[in-house]
């Protein structure tokens, strides 16, 4: 299954190569599950690892994390 467009993809690894403590990247791609409470606000794609995903990830259980995970992953869902 394809979660993410070209366009999209694009703008996920142009925010994985400007990262900066100063940078505030908007995350361009949401992703939920719409038979559950999860949400994933994706802002970043390694360049080098294009499985590798950056952003804020809410599992539904109240305790919302930054952290990586993995597109592959996230397809299998």
């Amino acid at each position: 299954m394809q979660l993410i467009t070209k366009e999209i993809e694009r703008q996920l690894i142009a925010n994985w190569r400007n990262r900066s403590e100063a940078a505030e990247h908007k995350p361009p791609l949401k992703l939920f599950t719409p038979w559950g409470a999860n949400t994933w606000l994706i802002s970043e794609m390694n360049g080098d690892d294009n499985d590798l995903l950056f952003g804020l990830c809410d599992l539904g259980m109240g305790s919302p994390e930054l952290g990586y995970v993995s597109h592959q992953e996230l397809c299998d869902i």
